[in-house]
């Protein structure tokens, strides 16, 4: 518990809290030392009251718009966090004052502040007790790990029953221990499979027409009744996440970002603004063929530093959420060459999620002639990117 408190005091105390912090007080203290509560404007005689229920409006339509409240959501610290802590030493720091001019303060007001002091203090408690909690019930769980099939097969692994699951990476042999009988079972199998470090990649290869979105469409109602799955969505859709909406590397960039955001719960205007997102999609979009950043970091400015933590932000809330989450890619192959390797490095780098997995559809002909083509990279990226790929076969 109190290394939570001492992380929330110290994100209390940057400067921008901080300074929301002391401006509250400051602005407490002014209406209260000249009593404008009760000040008379002309021949209206309640016209501090009416203020102060346009500024209990505006706090009301400020939590609407800036979505923090869903952070409540996430089971680690958010900004949701912050506020209530601020509240809290808000009334605390103006309850001093006001103890030091009783004549000042009416009864009315003091109960007013203890109410929400008290308030602020109980929503505060819960969450603190909810994120100790799953912090204790995540140091008792077995973190599943990404074995090459090819290691295991040759007893180079080594397990116990404490090391937890094994997940096994079939891209590294030519055949298939598992003996699946049917396609369906393979990928859903595959499907099943991810890492609690790094997302996991499936290609579901086949010709158009060869049955892909129709076996996808069938595994989708089998996986919904779990409530540890989420299928993210196009925001405001029941449908997969489109390349073929976007008409630049920014604006995809933009959509992948507010897709994972609108399927977590979370309004993207309380995590970052606009402006600050049409910055870090400029920086993303210029990702070299592998790797990390190379371009951004070198040009320096905050915008690297902003892909960086945002990532950072984005993999907490993922793991704090205890789900699976799924994004599947239909036609992978029909959209334009650039936005196929623009989107084979994204995934392998800016959107690498714990607990995240792929389901590319594509033309394995089609796919291979695209990376041939392209001048950054070769046939050979797609095995360093895509994890497993599972083969359908054309229907008749």
């Amino acid at each position: 518990m109190w290394k939570i408190i001492k992380e929330l005091t110290f994100r209390l105390l940057k400067p921008l809290a901080f300074s929301y912090l002391i401006l509250g007080i400051f602005l407490i203290q002014l209406v209260i030392a000249n009593n404008w509560i009760n000040t008379s404007i002309g021949s209206y005689s309640g016209f501090g009251i009416l203020v102060s229920l346009l500024v209990f409006v505006t706090g009301i339509d400020w939590l609407g718009n800036t979505g923090i409240y869903y952070f409540r959501k996430i089971n680690i610290i958010t900004p949701w966090d912050v506020l209530l802590y601020g509240i809290v030493w808000e009334v605390l720091i103006n309850l001093a004052c006001f103890k030091l001019h009783d004549s000042l303060i009416s009864p009315i007001i003091f109960f007013l502040f203890i109410g929400v002091g008290a308030m602020s203090s109980i929503l505060l408690g819960l969450r603190i007790y909810k994120i100790c909690k799953l912090n204790d019930n995540d140091k008792d769980k077995d973190e599943a790990q990404l074995v090459d099939l090819r290691d295991l097969n040759k007893a180079k692994i080594t397990w116990s029953k404490d090391n937890g699951a094994i997940i096994i990476d079939e891209r590294a042999v030519d055949y298939d221990l598992f003996n699946r009988d049917t396609v369906q079972k393979q990928l859903k199998d595959a499907i099943s499979h991810f890492s609690a470090k790094h997302s996991y990649v499936v290609g579901f290869v086949g010709k158009w027409g060869s049955g892909k979105t129709t076996l996808l469409k069938k595994l989708k109602k089998d996986f919904s009744k779990s409530k540890d799955t989420v299928f993210i969505h196009a925001p405001n859709t029941t449908e997969d996440f489109d390349l073929w909406l976007f008409g630049s590397k920014e604006e995809m960039i933009k959509g992948i970002y507010d897709t994972f955001l609108n399927s977590m719960g979370i309004k993207f205007n309380s995590l970052k603004n606009s402006k600050m997102l049409e910055g870090i999609s400029k920086v993303v979009a210029g990702i070299p063929s592998t790797g990390p950043i190379i371009t951004p970091l070198i040009s320096g400015g905050d915008s690297y530093n902003d892909v960086t933590l945002l990532k950072e932000r984005l993999s907490e809330y993922i793991k704090s959420t205890h789900k699976h989450y799924i994004m599947c890619i239909e036609n992978l192959d029909r959209a334009s060459n650039d936005q196929i390797i623009l989107f084979l490095k994204l995934i392998s780098t800016i959107f690498d999620f714990p607990s995240v997995t792929y389901i590319l559809l594509y033309d394995d002909e089609r796919l291979n002639k695209v990376l041939e083509s392209a001048k950054d990279v070769n046939k050979t990226y797609k095995e360093k990117v895509i994890n497993q790929e599972v083969e359908t076969v054309k229907s008749f």
